[in-house]
């Protein structure tokens, strides 16, 4: 199967053809608050340096030539990019370790299929430029090359702070063997002076800068069961998407998406049941290289750290091909993978493609016909992706529709009145309007915003003093 290189370019063009068939996607709502502020020049962030100063300077050269361009379109046009010459890089390792082409490219499908991939190479977050940049450093450091991957490694980490560990891991293997640590330190000055530049350009104290995120309180420090049950499900999900969502865009049975659902487990089904019988292999022989498994580790510790973050773990579908020590670890694999983007395409691309982007437009209209406040405050489950999505369109159209006062959580919220708005087939039904008082400010028409397509809420506030 796929025998010749130029079924892998196929493959490719096929890919990036059906993803643009599909754009009307629901983005995050950091990738609309990272375009908002790429368009408004706010490029600091301390996690990933350089990701906002990177896109702000290619839009700002593509502007030159035409200005009529969705900078969203755009943004994310250039991390899809990034995101398949992370697997050209890809490609190139499993050449330079001799794999055939058959099985390369069933490795590229793989990837092209995650839950992962298929989500982030078309967004506009943080992840997708830094895996190409760590992919060259193997690459390099395959080859050893030691102080170009260092240098790559090192790049890579400006910009997203997780990437040290792709870094470290990689380096803790081959310094147990070697003793070589001059390239390391190389890889590992570049992140440091990069921060300490930052530090004084900005004239804040280095520590803050490093650990701003901690200090804003936007990550948990503190560790309980979420942590391991979390962590399990969006280890799954890097690979397969599992959420709570697939029930109600199933509604019980729906032809097609309830459909290609069992069709697709099935296939993988039949696909595991294949590729465990495969006689030809043993995985008990076939260890994750040390080097490799090493870095995964370190991913996924800090992920579980991190309360599961899925965020963290968009590259452990790399490492874990990059892991692989022999092709032969592919073989069989052909029907499990195929499984794996009939269940990726027609449980995650297919319904946020047909629900996502309308939804917001949906809410959106419904707020604004039914306030007439200048005012209003928004929070809930989707408050941050839909004041980000408010912002950024505030800026494309030039005009706000209304101001938003704050995503923030208002305190006591279980002792204020709560109305359903539910929305069957597009159709919303709207509750009643109720007024509460909360101290000394009073709390007009609080409304509860709940829809088919997602597992989520607003809550739309008027607050008079």
């Amino acid at each position: 199967m796929f025998n010749r290189p130029t079924y892998w370019i196929i493959i490719v063009v096929i890919f990036i053809a059906l993803r643009y068939t599909f754009i009307p996607l629901e983005f995050t709502g950091d990738s609309y608050g990272y375009s908002c502020e790429i368009l408004d020049g706010e490029l600091f962030s301390a996690h990933h340096l350089l990701h906002k100063p990177l896109f702000w300077g290619l839009f700002q050269f593509i502007s030159i030539f035409s200005n009529k361009i969705s900078p969203l379109i755009l943004f994310t046009s250039i991390n899809l990019i990034f995101a398949i010459l992370s697997l050209y890089v890809l490609k190139r390792i499993l050449v330079n370790r001799n794999w055939d082409f058959p099985a390369i490219n069933t490795a590229t499908l793989f990837l092209m299929g995650t839950f992962v991939f298929l989500k982030y190479s078309f967004q506009v977050e943080a992840y997708t430029v830094p895996i190409f940049l760590s992919l060259l450093g193997s690459l390099y450091f395959e080859k050893q090359k030691f102080y170009t991957a260092a240098i790559w490694l090192g790049f890579a980490c400006l910009f997203h702070q997780i990437h040290i560990f792709w870094l470290i891991g990689l380096w803790i293997v081959e310094f147990i063997k070697s003793k070589n640590i001059s390239a390391f330190i190389l890889g590992i000055c570049i992140p440091i002076f990069g921060y300490i530049t930052a530090s004084l350009w900005l004239e804040v104290p280095l520590f803050d800068i490093v650990f701003q995120d901690v200090n804003a309180g936007l990550v948990t420090t503190s560790f309980s069961s979420k942590n391991i049950f979390f962590s399990g499900v969006n280890l799954i999900r890097s690979i397969t998407q599992v959420h709570p969502d697939l029930l109600v865009y199933w509604n019980i049975w729906n032809p097609i998406l309830s459909g290609f659902g069992i069709v697709s487990m099935l296939i993988i089904a039949v696909g595991i049941v294949v590729y465990t019988k495969e006689k030809s292999i043993s995985l008990k022989k076939l260890p994750l290289k040390n080097t490799y498994l090493f870095t995964i580790l370190l991913f996924i510790s800090f992920a579980v750290y991190s309360v599961g973050n899925i965020e963290f773990m968009v590259m452990l579908p790399f490492l874990l091909v990059l892991g692989m020590p022999a092709q032969k670890v592919l073989k069989g694999s052909s029907i499990l993978v195929f499984g794996i983007i009939c269940w990726n395409v027609s449980q995650f691309i297919y319904p946020e493609s047909k629900h996502g982007i309308h939804r917001l437009s949906v809410v959106n209209n419904f707020i604004t016909e039914n306030t007439n406040y200048d005012s209003i405050h928004i929070f809930g489950d989707d408050a941050h992706l839909y004041v980000n999505y408010c912002e950024y369109f505030s800026k494309i159209n030039k005009e706000n529709n209304f101001f938003i006062g704050s995503d923030s959580v208002i305190s006591d919220l279980n002792n204020y009145n709560s109305f359903l708005i539910q929305a069957n087939n597009n159709h919303i039904s709207r509750s009643s309007w109720n007024k509460v008082s909360n101290n000394n400010s009073e709390m007009k028409f609080i409304l509860n915003y709940t829809d088919s397509g997602k597992l989520g809420n607003l809550k739309i506030v008027k607050i008079t003093n």
